[in-house]
């Protein structure tokens, strides 16, 4: 099990157990588990643009079985983009993420950054699309299509991203960003980020408006855990941190085995580890579940 710390902790430490059972209970329905649909909706980018024209993202949603109203996600891929390289199909990670959390009662909008603005990834370059630029802006596009779905309670989204996609997460709870609509229906309730880049974010100061989860790797060597665990210390009472020992970054993955990636430029060293972390990747199935019904409330 990971170390928790911020103020929240015991919430996510009592449920802990319930989301268990419902982890095992998933595992025996995720085949019979509804199969998602591609979905186009504006960015809130119309800002970036000379000509004030928002950016269509392509969105690929997971529904619950059942008529709704449910509570949903809004779920940010990193920087390796939402699809497998080549291809227009769902990366593993996002398929399974998906699955779980909709045979959960959630429905689950990833938008895609890269696709429409030409990008398959990003990984191995720096500042051409940033979390605090335009992946805020479509996280909160995506959060209005949601909130126009008849099939969503409008007030229960939550807001999850992974490696660049945390990032994200951060720029969008910060009270001062420039994403968030002024129009807006309701916000996010609150965030998930695994294993985030909390560098930039600490760096300038950002102040949370809405309450952040972390799930940290102290052995990730691509975006270190301990920018993230003095931001964490910094807003105890908004950012609760859970950080996992022996875990890189990706820790999460479904048996995907440690493996090199070289000529990373937003890495310290330019060479990272990433793979799957068996303990930690069971402990963060189990955790983010039980964060995720406070939606139900």
């Amino acid at each position: 099990m990971g170390k928790v710390r911020g103020g929240s902790a015991r919430l996510v430490q009592a449920k802990l157990a319930r989301a268990l059972v419902v982890g095992l209970a998933f595992l025996t329905s995720l085949t019979s588990a509804a199969a998602w649909e591609r979905v186009a909706f504006p960015s809130n980018d119309a800002d970036l643009s000379a000509s004030a024209t928002a950016t269509t993202i392509t969105g690929y949603i997971f529904r619950p079985a059942g008529a709704g109203p449910f509570p949903a996600v809004v779920a940010l891929h990193g920087c390796a983009g939402l699809l497998t390289p080549g291809s227009r199909h769902l990366a593993v990670q996002h398929r399974e993420w998906g699955m779980r959390l909709a045979s959960l009662g959630y429905i689950v909008l990833f938008p895609d950054s890269f696709t429409a603005r030409g990008l398959t990834g990003v990984c191995r370059s720096v500042d051409v699309i940033l979390p605090g630029r335009e992946r805020t802006r479509d996280a909160y596009g995506a959060l209005r299509y949601l909130q126009a779905q008849a099939d969503v309670r409008p007030e229960a989204i939550a807001l999850i991203g992974w490696s660049e996609g945390g990032s994200t997460v951060l720029w969008v709870a910060s009270a001062s960003t420039r994403a968030r609509p002024k129009d807006l229906r309701s916000d996010f309730r609150f965030g998930i980020a695994l294993y985030p880049g909390c560098q930039s974010a600490s760096r300038v100061g950002i102040t949370p408006a809405l309450p952040v989860h972390l799930f940290v790797g102290e052995a990730d060597d691509w975006m270190p855990a301990h920018f993230c665990e003095a931001l964490a210390a910094l807003h105890a009472s908004r950012i609760t941190l859970t950080a996992y020992p022996k875990a890189p970054h990706g820790f999460d993955a479904l048996n995907q085995p440690l493996h090199t990636l070289t000529n990373v430029e937003a890495a310290p060293k330019g060479t990272v580890t990433v793979g799957t972390e068996p303990r930690a990747r069971a402990d963060v199935l189990a955790r983010v579940p039980a964060l995720l019904e406070q939606l139900r409330r």
